[in-house]
């Protein structure tokens, strides 16, 4: 009785299926790059909405959102806030472990219908996405408003330090962790150039979009070729770097 012989592969049908195989990854690798890049042009987007907000704000309110002294005059649910945590007018953000202004600088932003969404002021530390702040494209990245000038800000020295302002208003983009909004970086260097270089100056240290170290007591990466205040004006980027450890602050004001 015959057998039927068993016939394998030739040369040409696995370079078809090997063709086949990297057109299929090369798809899905090109696929993630397109959908990160329109996550990066929506956080622009975001950037630029919130920059035009606070300056609507300011024309038709006459003082920074969060800052103002009579925010409770326009919105009376705001009295339950507690004066302790009202604007006082000095045009910066005051913060304190989060609460004071930068606790109400979306709530008044979505109060006074300048931006979508309804934000309320949070409870001690716990912010939480889509109720105290904005949600974004990026899972677990948000914006949240900080008083810190650019020194503090590309250093990491003034994170939880309860300064009373700083000189700037900025909103720093983070990793957020429920239920706190964490000092940790939120983006790799190499996208933080690309927001810099594009809304900026493409300069970590210098200009209004500063590549910021993050809380010194996380062990991370730096963002930038030195995070040290005497080289803030030649620094630049560590665009080799893959880890997300930029904490990129947009200043305000």
């Amino acid at each position: 009785m015959k057998k039927d012989k068993q016939r394998g592969f030739t040369l040409i049908e696995l370079s078809i299926v090997l063709l086949i195989i990297s057109l299929i990854t090369g798809s899905i690798v090109a696929g993630r790059s397109l959908i990160h890049s329109s996550r990066i042009s929506a956080l622009m987007q975001d950037i630029n909405e919130y920059k035009t907000a606070t300056n609507a704000f300011i024309l038709q309110y006459n003082g920074f959102p969060g800052d103002i002294t009579n925010a409770t005059d326009y919105w009376p649910s705001l009295t339950s806030v507690g004066p302790q945590n009202m604007g006082n007018g000095d045009g910066v953000l005051q913060w304190e472990t989060f609460t004071k202004e930068t606790g109400l600088f979306f709530p008044e932003l979505s109060l006074a219908g300048i931006i979508r969404g309804n934000y309320t002021f949070p409870t001690g530390a716990e912010w939480r996405l889509g109720v105290h702040m904005p949600e974004t494209d990026f899972k677990e990245i948000t914006l949240r408003p900080v008083g810190e000038n650019r020194t503090e800000l590309f250093t990491g020295v003034g994170y939880f330090s309860n300064i009373d302002g700083g000189g700037n208003s900025a909103l720093t983009i983070i990793t957020y962790q429920d239920p706190y909004a964490q000092n940790l970086g939120g983006l790799t260097p190499k996208d933080s150039y690309n927001i810099d270089v594009k809304l900026d100056d493409g300069m970590p240290g210098t200009g209004n979009v500063i590549g910021g170290k993050g809380f010194p007591g996380h062990v991370m990466p730096d963002c930038a070729t030195s995070h040290s205040q005497g080289n803030m004006n030649v620094a630049t980027y560590i665009l080799d770097e893959t880890d997300p450890n930029c904490v990129l602050g947009i200043i305000l004001n």
